[in-house]
């Protein structure tokens, strides 16, 4: 487990893509090869395999790739096809594992690459949503002219759908707490 994670520390992401990515693909086929011995096995007795279902017929056939079946060869084949199977399943978990080490890695040196880049975005978008509070406050205090004609509710309004920052209980009030909260403002 420590050589893994040893491994995994020097292994770039990228280069631990390519090789998990590799060893996945060869477990596929390895599998795929497997479908078709069991397969071929499986119709090694019959004569005739219209009656066996298509798919199986299939794979069956790609297996063999034109060679005769023979029963006892292709049981040998199953055994040993079940065995690299199986030992590239353990590769498999193996590289799954230095590969979500190396993309743990990857994530944390990008993340602390882009931090300050996310951060001044993040305050851009922090003065433009004081901007809008702003708006949303002279808004408001517009259509409060109507209060006493029990008009307010005749215009259109921003207030009850976005709020102002300093209210925690509305859109634009429970952005800027978590804003505060992650110290971007």
């Amino acid at each position: 487990m420590l050589a893994r994670k040893a491994k995994a520390a020097e292994t770039t992401f990228a280069d631990a893509t390519a090789r998990w990515v590799e060893v996945r693909d060869r477990h596929r086929a390895l599998q795929e090869q497997l479908e078709g011995a069991r397969a071929a096995h499986d119709l090694s007795g019959l004569s005739d395999w219209s009656e066996a279902p298509p798919v199986v017929a299939e794979r069956a056939s790609r297996y063999l790739n034109g060679r005769t079946p023979d029963r006892d060869l292709l049981r040998d084949d199953v055994i040993r096809l079940e065995r690299e199977v199986r030992d590239q399943g353990r590769a498999l978990r193996e590289e799954r594992e230095i590969w979500h080490a190396a993309q743990s890695v990857e994530l944390a040196r990008r993340l602390e690459e882009i931090k300050p880049r996310h951060d001044r975005a993040l305050r851009q978008v922090a003065q433009a949503v004081r901007h809008l509070s702003q708006a949303v406050e002279a808004e408001t205090r517009v259509r409060l002219e109507l209060v006493d004609v029990r008009g307010a509710a005749a215009l259109f309004g921003a207030t009850a759908e976005l709020g102002t920052v300093d209210d925690p209980n509305t859109p634009l009030g429970r952005w800027m707490l978590r804003a505060r909260a992650v110290g971007v403002v």
